[in-house]
């Protein structure tokens, strides 16, 4: 008798447990929904930025269709690194890999990008121009990332050599330039640098041998000739550039 009592007694606290711990996950759950938000939420904003990183962790509730939509308004505006790496990580959750995030979501990351993790590069799909061209807006990513960036981007979409780079390419790419290194860009052709000089003037954050670099492309006599016979016509699309510190000044018109 009394060991069926103790058998009974144990089958009474096993469920007693197991019903404690159903209410704590229904409330904990209950406590997610409450906190998660969707995509309508974030186009009421208008912003990710104004969402904690907490909220922003609940993204990863959302399908592909839910978040779609607002991939672009999460990251047009500037978000802390917790918050990007927060939504990078809520799209891995819902498109299951790096890897399947498609193009068209990569090409409106905005802010979103500044979370990329430095390996994730390697397994983003970059063959379409128009990722590239996304990539190459970018002004917030490291150093580390752009260098990532730089060697995936040269894997997948350009087998050629930096040499054989077209205006069109160099356009593209942008922001992307700053992981080179001055012989690198030196092997850039001129005249390609001629036609895409305008773009690459809005560079920012690149390195000093990089603006070192793109300054003796610039004053190539197979850019726009010598510098001693410039006019304002040579110079004013390089003035953002920075570049003019390192052109002779008896080149430069007052």
């Amino acid at each position: 008798m009394f060991k069926a009592l103790r058998h009974a007694n144990a089958i009474w606290s096993s469920l007693v447990s197991l019903a404690m711990l159903t209410l704590l996950f229904l409330l904990l759950q209950k406590s997610l929904l409450t906190m998660a938000i969707t995509c309508e939420d974030v186009k009421g904003k208008g912003s990710g930025s104004v969402f904690s990183v907490e909220e922003l962790k609940s993204l990863s509730l959302l399908d592909e269709d839910g978040i779609k939509e607002c991939i672009i308004i999460l990251g047009k505006e500037p978000l802390t690194k917790e918050q990007s790496s927060t939504v990078w990580s809520a799209l891995i959750d819902i498109y299951k890999s790096v890897d399947d995030i498609p193009q068209d979501s990569l090409q409106h990351l905005g802010w979103i990008a500044n979370g990329i993790r430095q390996e994730h590069f390697y397994n983003l799909s970059l063959t379409e121009v128009d990722t590239i061209a996304a990539f190459g807006k970018l002004s917030w990513l490291n150093q580390e990332q752009l260098q990532n960036l730089n060697a995936a981007v040269f894997e997948q979409w350009s087998s050629k050599e930096i040499e054989d780079l077209s205006s069109y390419d160099l356009m593209n790419l942008r922001q992307i330039l700053c992981a080179f290194n001055e012989s690198e860009i030196l092997k850039i052709h001129p005249d390609a640098y001629k036609d895409a000089a305008q773009e690459l003037a809005t560079l920012t954050n690149c390195t000093k041998e990089v603006i070192a670099g793109l300054a003796e492309l610039a004053t190539s006599p197979l850019a726009f000739g010598n510098p001693k016979n410039w006019t304002s016509l040579h110079v004013t699309p390089l003035t953002s550039l920075s570049i003019l510190s390192r052109v002779p000044v008896n080149s430069v018109l007052p």
